[in-house]
């Protein structure tokens, strides 16, 4: 496959949802951390507020969301593969994954690092990350 990935932690976190969490979330980051939010999906499901984000500085994001209203959060092991931005590039990645028989939890697109790439949990990162590098 040949793709360039790279093995990240995301942050996970459940909110309340209503008016201002996502200020207060990205405030929070940027303003008292001074981290860059490289990653980040959102939505409010059922009454609550989801996000998963990637930020530059894994241990003083961390640091601040624990001393936070938001110290609830979990961590996950995602892949971070860089595409091209065309017709065809998340199939190639996602049949890659299918035939090593790899599940895929969940995935979305972003541009990190000034490129175009997919953020995807499997069921075996580890894996998932060998099949997608060679």
């Amino acid at each position: 496959m040949g793709q360039q990935v790279s093995l990240e932690k995301e942050f996970y976190l459940e909110t309340n949802a209503q008016p201002g969490v996502t200020n207060q979330l990205t405030s929070l980051l940027s303003e008292t951390g001074h981290c860059n939010i490289k990653a980040m999906w959102g939505n409010n499901y059922s009454g609550k507020g989801h996000f998963a984000f990637i930020t530059d500085n894994y241990s003083k994001a961390r640091e601040v969301l624990k001393a936070s209203p938001f110290s609830n959060f979990r961590e996950e092991d995602v892949l971070v593969v860089y595409t091209k931005d065309e017709p065809g590039s998340i199939t190639y990645i996602t049949t890659e994954l299918s035939k090593a028989k790899i599940n895929i939890n969940w995935l979305y697109t972003t541009y990190y690092n000034g490129k175009p790439a997919i953020v995807i949990s499997c069921d075996d990162n580890n894996r998932a990350f060998e099949t997608i590098k060679h």
